[in-house]
């Protein structure tokens, strides 16, 4: 909110949109000036207190942003002090930039680990042959290609009653959100208290082993998936997805929802995907039971989700360090433009 940019005229015959303003400064103002104090820690304030939100995206209006407090030195401490930042900001963006594309490229190297591990096994050497279908390519010769339905033991759907906007307390009951499952994490901590006056259903609560997937969501992550790895008696799955118990002698757990998030899986979850709408898609039960999956024998599949659970940990370690990294050197930036469009810092040229 309230962030802007100096237009260069990079693009001929280019129109913004109503939720942009167009300002046009006075001979007296420096562009560049008005960008850095807008994006300064008292603007961003300034636009807070007087934003409203009834959407669910926070605005301002034109009389908001023509109300905003603007200093103006003397020429040329703006010219000296937008200057200055230009470089500053230059060298901190081209940091985030290189972090953000160092995310990226850990991001690609991980699905690649996956895919191959669950389509290829861990033995680069071992005897391949194909699989019949295209998007799995080649498997191990030893290795089985099953639809899910021949491993399965139970297939549920949830329920998702109107219930209250918070968590639950310790003696009540509750319902998980879609974004319980993401990215293969169980996050039972996304939930909704579920009224006292509505009769919970016990045989709807998750069992540590159990196999969520998402039958609706926006087209990048309908069929999202993760195993249960923490049970609560009085937390139940809600009707945007899916419980699939699997039969322990032939499919692990960790092993499917390993494969559903490769490469492969996710070619079958977006092939399958039914809607009209470009933000919410769904998944039948049909789709779901027909997915072919390459099984290894049993041992295997452990010991590939071992592996993988070890790659998996060292990924996010690193992605969280990044992250941490970044939220500084964002922090940073900000700290910076503030302190210079408030007079904080001594610049050479700023006379005042």
């Amino acid at each position: 909110l309230g962030r802007g940019c100096v237009w260069l005229g990079e693009l001929d015959l280019c129109l913004h949109q109503n939720h942009v303003f167009c300002v046009r400064p006075s001979g007296r103002i420096l562009p560049q000036w008005l960008n850095y104090v807008t994006s300064s820690e008292p603007a961003k304030f300034f636009f807070l207190q007087r934003s409203k939100q009834t959407t669910g995206i926070a605005s301002i209006s034109s009389s908001n942003l023509k109300d905003l407090p603007v200093p103006l030195p003397p020429l040329p401490t703006p010219r000296a002090i937008a200057d200055f930042l230009d470089r500053k900001t230059a060298i901190i963006d081209a940091l985030i930039d290189k972090k953000e594309r160092l995310i990226a490229l850990l991001a690609e190297k991980r699905a690649a680990l996956i895919h191959r591990a669950v389509t290829k096994g861990l033995d680069p050497n071992v005897p391949m042959k194909d699989s019949g279908v295209e998007w799995i390519g080649e498997i191990p010769a030893h290795w089985e290609v099953m639809q899910v339905r021949r491993f399965l033991t139970a297939f549920d759907q949830g329920w998702s009653p109107s219930s209250y906007d918070r968590q639950k307390e310790s003696s009540e009951w509750g319902v998980l959100k879609l974004s319980a499952v993401r990215d293969g994490a169980y996050r039972p901590v996304f939930h909704k208290a579920l009224p006292r006056e509505l009769e919970p259903r016990p045989q709807n609560c998750p069992e540590i082993g159990d196999l969520l997937v998402s039958r609706a969501n926006t087209p990048e992550l309908v069929g999202e998936s993760c195993v249960v790895d923490h049970a609560d008696s009085m937390l139940m799955f809600c009707d945007l997805l899916y419980r699939l118990k699997l039969d322990g002698g032939l499919a692990s757990p960790g092993f499917v929802d390993l494969y559903l998030r490769s490469a492969s899986g996710k070619a079958f979850r977006k092939t399958d995907a039914r809607g009209t709408s470009h933000s919410m898609v769904k998944l039948s039960q049909g789709h779901v039971r027909a997915w072919p999956v390459p099984l290894p024998p049993l041992d295997e599949q452990r010991k590939i989700v071992s592996m993988m659970l070890l790659a998996d940990r060292n990924y996010r370690d690193l992605v969280l360090a990044l992250g941490k990294s970044l939220a500084g050197l964002h922090e940073y930036r900000q700290a910076l433009i503030t302190a210079a469009v408030t007079g904080q810092l001594d610049i050479p040229g700023a006379s005042e």
